[in-house]
């Protein structure tokens, strides 16, 4: 959470970003906390939380959407690396969400299997225009 703060604040420290802490980390990680968040370039894991290399375990899909990979990943971080938290990272103008709401058509098969996985959670959603 200072991380974040600092992010937020603009006040960022950029924390072990430098060869050494990449050297002390090449025969191994010991993450102190996984992240759960969308592929979008918008949101940079590292830089939101003011984090430097080794510190997270990111997990990332397009949409945030949870897959059997997703999963073992979260497991394979807890289990063999033993991070202590695991922190879903949400944002806002999620485009892979937004072809869910509007119910897109004309787009490309995967992304329409992305849209897929959202809609359950878009149909229990009551303030959207039209629910």
């Amino acid at each position: 959470m200072g991380g974040n703060k600092r992010f937020v604040e603009e006040k960022s420290i950029k924390p072990k970003q430098n060869t050494d802490r990449i050297k002390k980390h090449e025969n191994g990680q010991r993450p102190s906390a996984s992240t759960v968040s969308c592929s979008d370039s918008r949101v940079p894991n590292e830089m939101i939380f003011n984090k430097g290399f080794g510190d997270l375990f990111i997990i990332r899909t397009a949409g945030q959407v949870s897959v059997a990979t997703s999963y073992e990943s979260t497991e394979f971080a807890t289990l063999k690396l033993k991070t202590l938290l695991i922190v879903v990272l949400g944002h806002t103008k999620f485009n892979a969400v937004a072809s869910a709401v509007i119910r897109a058509e004309n787009v490309p098969e995967h992304i329409v299997t992305l849209s897929n996985e959202i809609m359950p959670a878009v149909a229990n959603c009551t303030h959207l225009p039209g629910n």
